[in-house]
């Protein structure tokens, strides 16, 4: 038998959640970015491209 059905809803919110954390821990250990770096890593959350090509 299998598990319980998830919805698209259901596999996003939880994958947020997970990017989410991850992102949390890697900023607690991190130096400080520059403002560069946190402009193309804003850009690829936002469906960019990491290059600036979006």
């Amino acid at each position: 038998m299998h598990g319980p059905v998830v919805d698209d809803d259901t596999r996003r919110d939880r994958a947020a959640e997970r990017l989410s954390d991850y992102i949390k821990a890697t900023v607690a250990t991190a130096p400080p970015l520059t403002v560069e770096q946190r402009a193309r890593l804003a850009t690829l959350l936002n469906g960019g491209a990491a290059d600036g090509t979006s």
